[in-house]
């Protein structure tokens, strides 16, 4: 990682590139601004200027499971995290459905609207 500096936020660390104006970094490659000590490995801080220049890299990491922080001035106003994975039904959950006792009175019920109709043109 290149020489950075250490600026404090009230609950935040992040790190910015020494030799470039108004703290911005020179090159979109992310490790040259991004705080890993802080925050572990899952949980990074970008400036909302950073995320504006390179979001593909940014939405990249988190499509693969990292967490963002953004900040505005030093703030942390907005969190990029991946969406939660659906999760299937456990079998337990689709072996209920089946297991479903159904009403003994509900297929004579069915049985006898059926005889009525004329199953041989139904949109009559």
């Amino acid at each position: 990682m290149p020489e950075a500096t250490a600026r404090q936020d009230e609950r935040l660390t992040y790190r910015t590139c020494v030799n470039s104006p108004a703290g911005h970094p020179r090159n979109r490659n992310l490790d040259n601004y991004l705080d890993y000590d802080s925050l572990g490995d899952m949980e990074k801080v970008i400036t909302s200027a950073q995320l504006r220049q390179n979001p593909a890299e940014a939405l990249r990491d988190v499509q693969n499971g990292d967490e963002y922080h953004v900040t505005y001035h030093g703030r942390d106003i907005a969190r990029l995290i991946p969406p939660e994975r659906p999760r299937g039904a456990t079998r337990e959950q689709a072996m209920s459905l089946y297991s479903t006792p159904v009403d003994s009175g509900w297929a004579d019920e069915l049985r006898d609207l059926r005889a009525g109709e004329n199953m041989d043109d139904p949109w009559q």
